[in-house]
């Protein structure tokens, strides 16, 4: 699986982050406090943080870090910060049909 890592960023300015799975165009649901928890986890079993997401959470930016120096918001999700899971949409497609889409987010 092609992975890079991206960020979730809150609208308190703070940030976690998650991996990226290229083959499929979809984040991971397991947040990370640091980018170095991220690269410990790249073959971690994420199934339990599968089954954390649902209804709530808080609306953060995502964004993929493909090493550009540039943080592009690719898409809107939502994200529960103590269970350090992104709970909303894990793809630009589920952004777009729960209308968090980057491009049509207000």
């Amino acid at each position: 699986m092609a992975k890079v890592k991206g960020a979730v960023r809150f609208s308190d300015g703070s940030m976690m982050y998650f991996l990226y799975n290229m083959t499929v165009d979809a984040c991971k649901p397991r947040l990370f406090a640091t980018l170095d928890d991220a690269d410990d986890a790249w073959n971690e079993d994420q199934d339990e943080y599968y089954d954390k997401r649902g209804a709530g959470g808080e609306v953060v930016e995502v964004i993929t870090l493909f090493g550009f120096g540039e943080l592009a918001v690719d898409f809107h999700s939502r994200a529960d910060r103590s269970k350090m899971t992104l709970v909303g949409p894990l793809d630009e497609e589920g952004a777009y049909r729960e209308g968090l889409f980057a491009r049509n987010f207000q």
